[in-house]
């Protein structure tokens, strides 16, 4: 954690030792680049949790979130895998919602359940990648004890203003 802190002060060396990368943005605050301008702090975010949600097939899926989330004064937050998500929440103290995959669900369930009850997660959110998967899922999460956790076949807009609003 004194690890995770000092590195806090040099972005670069941030996202090498952890994966973790923040994509921030407000849709009245974009450069002209199409870049995110950050201007005040978002009082709460949209953590996604997969280790493909920064690359280039993603960007409309990004692009979405950012914009949707920003519509209400929150940021888009990327992360790559569960263990670098388990380290971020022990230094966040925003709402956040969380959409990850199965991939990642599993690890951060563990996680969590030995975290201390002080973080404020208003959603869990698994976005399944085919049908197999999406009964998988599902079959999981009958089995758990968080009521917070929904599956998603497909993030469409409207899936994701859902998402949002609570």
């Amino acid at each position: 954690s004194s690890d995770l802190l000092r590195l806090q002060g040099n972005r670069r060396h941030l996202i090498k030792a952890t994966g973790i990368r923040p994509v921030q943005g407000n849709p009245k605050a974009m450069s002209p680049q199409g870049r995110a301008v950050q201007k005040t702090p978002s009082p709460w975010l949209v953590v996604w949790c997969h280790e493909r949600s920064l690359k280039p097939e993603n960007t409309p899926l990004r692009k979405m979130l950012m914009n949707i989330a920003g519509l209400s004064g929150g940021s888009l937050f990327c992360i790559k895998k569960a263990t670098s998500f388990i380290q971020w929440l022990t230094t966040n103290d925003k709402p956040f919602v969380l959409l990850t995959d199965w991939r990642e669900v599993k690890p951060i369930m563990e996680g969590l359940a030995t975290f201390p009850c002080n973080f404020n997660m208003w959603g869990l959110h698994v976005l399944a990648q085919n049908p197999k998967e999406y009964d998988r899922v599902c079959s999981w999460t009958s089995g758990q004890q968080n009521t917070m956790i929904r599956v998603c076949a497909d993030l469409t807009e409207d899936y994701a203003h859902e998402m949002l609003a609570g």
